[in-house]
């Protein structure tokens, strides 16, 4: 991919994704003058990715500059604010701090059918392990494919959902939970 092609590429992700990017950075740091700058920072995170991004389908990349716009949002939400301000904000607000975990419910809800209590435990793991998960099983990637999006080899991602794989087991055969 030329500079040419690349910066074309992330003026349409700009432009596709605007509301997208805003909604969800005004939800996270609560401040209209700080948004401008996380989206800068989103459109600079995702210009390198151009290459691997661009042939995904639309709710693939569309679930990307959420995840990435959540974490740019929360880094620079934890630059802004003190220690004590964070955990309470957090915690009153962890469902809209959290808005891709809505998204990845309706991810899996539709295509799985999981239940409530699958998402419970779904919802326990740790937030890059919910998002290969959803890479995985919903947008049925491969594991090269999601190392390109997450920056690691195939390999990793194997391992790591071996190990994602058998915690849920583990978290199913606790809980007591019957999926049938």
């Amino acid at each position: 991919m030329t500079d040419a092609e690349r910066d074309e590429y992330i003026r349409y992700i700009n432009d596709q994704y605007d509301l997208l990017i805003k909604k969800l950075a005004v939800e996270i740091v609560k401040k209209e003058e700080v948004v401008y700058d996380v989206k800068q920072q989103v459109l600079i995170k995702l210009t390198p990715k151009a290459e691997v991004l661009k042939p995904l389908h639309p709710r693939q990349v569309a679930a990307y500059v959420a995840t990435t716009t959540k974490n740019v949002a929360i880094t620079e939400y934890n630059r802004m604010t003190n220690y004590e301000t964070q955990k309470e904000h957090m915690v009153e607000n962890y469902a809209k701090t959290m808005t891709m975990d809505y998204v990845e419910f309706e991810a899996f809800e539709g295509k799985y059918g999981f239940s409530e209590e699958m998402w419970k435990l779904l919802m326990r793991l740790r937030p890059v392990e919910r998002e290969i998960m959803i890479y995985a099983y919903y947008y049925e990637l491969k594991t090269e494919e999601i190392g390109n999006i997450l920056g690691t080899n195939r390999e990793a991602i194997k391992k790591r959902l071996q190990r994602i794989r058998k915690k849920l087991k583990e978290m199913i055969e606790e809980e007591g939970v019957d999926f049938r």
